[in-house]
């Protein structure tokens, strides 16, 4: 394993467009490293060819690495406040981020120029997403609904209509966005479906449901136990097919809500609405990441192993196919007892693969690491 500890620092309001490892405190760097990347993984996005990290900061800076070689390339000077959440183009050309207060800008990355600023929004951006064309973006806010944007203009296309609200629907409640292909996804992490748009016209197509509304009303519904939470654990496949998240299993639901919940990937069927299969989890809500080759979903199975009244946390990194959700291998990130006081925290934020057989993953402790699969263990292979 590569450990990274390049931690998004470079948080300091440098007043250049571009700065050098040798501008930034170090003391600085340790104080704000928790504040920066705790508790989110909006705010990181990796290249399509899995090189280049780009991240946003306290104070409105963007931040562009390079993983190789583990070095500062580009930090960009917004005129943003915090930046909440931040997404890079597929040819890399371009970057969107949005801020605390609603703002929201498109930068130009290889002329490093600013672009536009987007106003629309009022409260604190949640979501960004580009589609894979560069000609559509898609933001959404706190307390607010999700907006289509045409990204060449900046003006907006239209502000799409949830198909319907949860009986028990919090306005509070983090609105994600995504756009792939022809489609165009909403979603929160109090709902039990994913609201589906036409990405060009942002017009109504259906929902997918991924839980069941029909069960006990008692499990209208501890919020932290709901499917994914800012993107960590959901994916779309690249063809537009499946929706794969990790969530509940109904089955282990009980009427009295005190006993254990466990919890499981799912696949779905877009077109058809319907669940394909399901994958249980020894542990808690996992980050979920797919292959490049898009024949692999790749999740971080992490739980807590009592032994003779010990504690022991594991985390797994296994992979499974797609199309049948057939588990291939499975390789040891986290051992406690193996790792002499360096364990990483439990509960990682992100999990991207870089290239093939190495995976990078933020922890909840701010650490980025890279993982080579040829240097883990491996255990249940196949099963």
């Amino acid at each position: 394993m590569k450990k990274i500890l390049f931690i998004l620092c470079l948080l300091l309001n440098v007043h250049a467009n571009e700065a050098s490892y040798n501008d930034i405190d170090s003391g600085s760097i340790k104080k704000l490293q928790k504040n920066t990347l705790f508790g989110s993984s909006k705010i990181i996005d990796l290249s399509s060819n899995g090189k280049f990290l780009v991240m946003g900061s306290l104070g409105g800076n963007i931040v562009i690495m390079d993983i190789e070689k583990n070095s500062l390339i580009s930090l960009l000077k917004t005129t943003l406040n915090d930046i909440t959440s931040i997404a890079l183009s597929k040819d890399m050309t371009t970057i969107i981020a949005g801020d605390l207060k609603g703002q929201v800008e498109v930068w130009n990355l290889p002329k490093k120029t600013l672009v536009r600023k987007i106003d629309g929004h009022t409260q604190e951006i949640t979501s960004v997403s580009i589609s894979d064309d560069n000609s559509r973006i898609m933001t959404a806010s706190k307390h607010e609904m999700t907006k289509l944007w045409n990204l060449k203009t900046g003006q907006l296309i239209i502000t799409p209509i949830s198909l319907e609200l949860p009986i028990d629907y919090d306005p509070s409640a983090y609105l994600c966005t995504h756009l792939s292909g022809s489609n165009a996804f909403s979603f929160t992490h109090a709902q039990r479906w994913i609201d589906i748009f036409d990405a060009k016209s942002g017009k109504n197509k259906g929902k997918v449901t991924i839980f069941d509304e029909t069960l006990d009303p008692n499990h209208r519904y501890i919020t932290t136990h709901l499917p994914f939470i800012n993107h960590r654990a959901i994916e779309f496949t690249a063809d537009g097919k499946n929706v794969i998240l990790s969530t509940m299993d109904e089955d282990t639901l009980c009427k009295d809500c005190e006993k254990g919940i466990e919890m499981c990937i799912k696949t779905f069927d877009i077109s058809s609405n319907a669940l394909k299969y399901k994958i249980p989890l020894r542990g808690f809500l996992p980050v979920l990441t797919l292959s490049k080759d898009g024949k692999h979903g790749v999740f971080i199975d992490q739980y807590i192993d009592r032994v003779n009244g010990k504690s022991k946390m594991i985390a797994l990194l296994k992979r499974f196919e797609i199309d049948s959700g057939k588990i291939v291998d499975s390789h040891v990130l986290l051992d406690e007892w193996t790792r002499f006081g360096h364990t990483r925290q439990m509960d990682f934020k992100i999990l991207r693969e870089i290239s093939e057989g190495k995976y990078l993953t933020l922890a909840q402790d701010g650490g980025i690491d890279i993982w080579d699969l040829t240097n883990l263990n491996i255990t249940n292979k196949g099963k």
